[in-house]
């Protein structure tokens, strides 16, 4: 069972979050996801509101003046949809920062014919480029370079974002016991890694 820690929490909100209110004056850091339960216990560590019903999704709010939307800012944290975000800069611990991002932007797929399983990992560029070459330095893999991938969204036109990904036989299971993706999960042909192990009920 894995230990939430604020770390893991800045790279899931990192890949999820967004800013929201400008317009009518109620800014808020918005953190959606459809695990209620995993909201609810990122709700109660960083001590924002609980977990509400938007959509076919769980979100939590989080003001300006909490010290988690501070210190976010003070890594270098924009919007998910910034297409220029870069990875953290500051005192963070890079393991479970990646673990945190990569639990929202991880999917397995395996293929039918019984061939090895495919690890993708989708998100920006420069945070991408980033976790490849730690993957390399801890695991002794081959570099991935981020490759583009062009996505249309319903009432948002064209959205660009990068994609790594792991094929060989060697380089998926030591990234998946890495990233601490459940093993279940391998077995679905497809999935999105966001099931929280240990995760209480709100």
């Amino acid at each position: 069972m894995h230990t939430l820690s604020l770390d893991w929490i800045y790279g899931f909100v990192w890949g999820c979050g967004s800013f929201c209110g400008a317009e009518s004056h109620d800014e808020r850091l918005l953190v959606r996801h459809h695990d209620k339960k995993l909201l609810f216990l990122i709700s109660k560590k960083i001590g924002s509101f609980k977990p509400h019903k938007r959509n076919n999704t769980y979100a939590i709010r989080i003001t300006p003046g909490n010290e988690f939307v501070k210190r976010i800012f003070e890594l270098g944290w924009t919007s998910r949809r910034d297409k220029d975000r870069q990875y953290p800069q500051g005192d963070i611990n890079q393991l479970e920062f990646i673990r945190g991002y990569c639990y929202t932007k991880a999917a397995i797929t395996k293929p039918s014919s019984g061939k090895n399983a495919i690890v993708k990992l989708e998100g920006a560029k420069n945070v991408l480029d980033v976790i490849s070459r730690y993957l390399v330095n801890m695991l002794d893999i081959k570099y991935k370079e981020p490759r583009k991938r062009s996505v249309n969204i319903p009432n948002y036109g064209d959205y660009h974002t990068f994609v790594l990904m792991y094929q060989a036989r060697e380089e998926v299971p030591k990234i998946i016991s890495l990233l601490e993706i459940p093993d279940e999960t391998i077995r679905m042909r497809k999935i999105d890694c966001s099931r929280f192990i240990g995760a209480e009920n709100p």
